[in-house]
């Protein structure tokens, strides 16, 4: 029988850091790090957690910019990898 570890990741549209640690004016889909860094765009954010092994099985609006209002500024993606 196949065993998994599952894995939730936060990814907000917001600021992009510079390389100061200022911000820039401009925006984009980001993952914040708990040690400081950060992955900038949706596929690359996608890409990052394929070549780790992990399967994305789900995604969750976590807030969204008012009711009935289309734009969503953040989202709850779910991953899953097989354990060996």
């Amino acid at each position: 029988m196949d065993k998994w570890e599952y894995r939730t990741v936060f990814v907000s549209y917001a600021q992009i850091r510079g390389s100061i640690g200022l911000f820039k004016m401009e925006k984009d889909w980001v993952v914040n790090y708990s040690d400081g860094s950060q992955t900038v765009g949706f596929e690359k954010i996608l890409n990052k957690y394929g070549e780790l092994g992990w399967e994305l099985v789900n995604v969750v609006v976590e807030h969204s910019l008012g009711e009935g209002s289309a734009s969503t500024d953040q989202y709850r993606l779910f991953f899953k990898k097989r354990i060996i």
